[in-house]
């Protein structure tokens, strides 16, 4: 005989989980706007201050300056932000915070923060330490000192990270840095000095751009459209991206034999009209130097095929801009699924590696 009360059970069970279904995809639908008339930019708006669900961040008011110990996301929707004074770090699915956990008493002066795996990595200059906790909010902070003197300055790459100390003296010349590697398990991998001309070069190695070497060679002083170390964003379907200023460079020949390019304006991407005080900005990620703060190469980030930066404005809104890359260059993505080196998902090994 048929239970009457479990069949209305497992009905209302089922009315529920569509219900939930729908307000999620309300949720993420709610979260994102695309941009008018440029269907590759997606804006994804939260506060940075006078919301208990801000992201976390020191904010100067008076200078309008907004400094950010870190940011990441998956490439799907999930963005994590590190900031603050007690440092914390905060989860947000689409714009609606999901935890937030302080990892610190103090607060940083450099932006090196990544999501690698399952876990988050913080490489806190003041300390010198590396913090890691789990990307769901759970779990022990765990914090492992860094064998190093000092931190001025590093890079969280995808499977490695490379420290720099103070300038020093090497067989008496001034000029150069320690470069320390480490696996995000705070292994050491290599230490060495490296005069400053080649502290770009191994801390953000980058393949050339296109005619790089033959315009410099034979124009030495010629105004370069890339600069390699600090523009390369990583491989997009096989090939070199760069980005600097909304300027997007695949280093592949397009019609004219040029890598092909796109560049927006700011005016594509926000709505500016008012005072130029009131434009957006980008966060600074550098304030080592008491005088000048930066905003480091890093801030602008590959994840996937898409490309992401971050802007605030003094209204108290922070964005962080989503650009689709394979609808910025949709030829040559559909000239390159048709390659054979496309293979669905699954990209044939470049037999250069194994040699």
């Amino acid at each position: 005989m048929i239970n009457m009360n479990n069949m209305k059970s497992i009905y209302l069970m089922r009315i529920l989980s569509i219900i939930a279904m729908l307000l999620s995809f309300v949720v993420t639908a709610d979260a994102q706007r695309v941009r008018n008339g440029f269907p590759e930019i997606t804006l994804w708006e939260f506060a940075f201050r006078g919301d208990p669900n801000s992201i976390d961040c020191i904010y100067n008011k008076n200078n309008n300056e907004l400094f950010l110990s870190g940011f990441d996301t998956d490439g799907k929707g999930t963005f994590w932000f590190a900031g603050g004074s007690p440092l914390r770090v905060s989860c947000f699915k689409g714009t609606k915070l999901q935890w937030r956990r302080e990892v610190s008493a103090e607060s940083t002066k450099l932006a090196l923060f990544r999501l690698c795996g399952d876990s988050l990595y913080l490489a806190h200059d003041m300390n010198r330490e590396l913090i890691v906790l789990s990307k769901d909010g759970n779990g022990t902070v765990r914090h492992t000192k860094l064998p190093v003197d000092s931190i001025e300055h590093g890079v969280m790459h995808e499977k490695y990270f490379v420290l720099r100390s103070n300038e020093l003296k090497y067989n008496g010349w001034r000029n150069h840095f320690e470069l320390t590697f480490f696996n995000y398990d705070g292994s050491q991998m290599l230490r060495d000095t490296v005069s400053r001309e080649m502290v770009e070069k191994y801390m953000r190695p980058a393949p050339d751009y296109h005619y790089q070497n033959t315009r410099e060679r034979n124009n030495p002083g010629i105004t370069r459209e890339v600069y390699i170390h600090y523009d390369y964003k990583g491989m997009f379907y096989g090939m070199p991206l760069y980005e600097s200023g909304f300027k997007f460079y695949l280093n592949t020949a397009g019609e004219d034999g040029e890598p092909m390019s796109r560049s927006y304006s700011i005016e594509d991407i926000f709505d500016v009209d008012g005072p130029e005080r009131a434009w957006p900005v980008e966060p600074i990620t550098d304030r080592t130097f008491d005088e000048y703060h930066f905003t480091l190469p890093e801030s602008s980030m590959l994840r996937g095929t898409h490309l992401y930066e971050t802007y605030y404005q003094r209204s108290g809104v922070f964005t962080v801009i989503d650009f689709d890359v394979e609808k910025i260059f949709p030829e040559y993505v559909e000239n390159y699924k048709k390659s054979d080196d496309y293979l669905g998902d699954k990209e044939l090994p470049d037999i250069r590696e194994s040699l």
